[in-house]
């Protein structure tokens, strides 16, 4: 099983990339990172939905982080 989350800036994604060892980078395309954590496949898809998505849902810690 593979747990995917949108991310609306490219930004994110490279930073996640330079935070996780590379061992543990499963695949990478344009757009879209895999990688392994604590036993679940997670990939980052960039998606094309407004930056402030997140702050509109009023979803968890996305206060803040939505415009970087």
């Amino acid at each position: 099983m593979i747990v995917r989350f949108g991310v609306t800036v490219p930004s994110f994604i490279d930073r996640v990339r330079r935070a996780i060892p590379q061992k543990d980078i499963v695949s990478e395309s344009d757009g879209e990172l895999h990688f392994m954590m604590y036993g679940y496949r997670l990939a980052l898809v960039l998606t094309d939905f407004d930056e402030d998505i997140p702050v509109r849902l009023n979803l968890p810690l996305s206060r803040g982080e939505a415009a970087e």
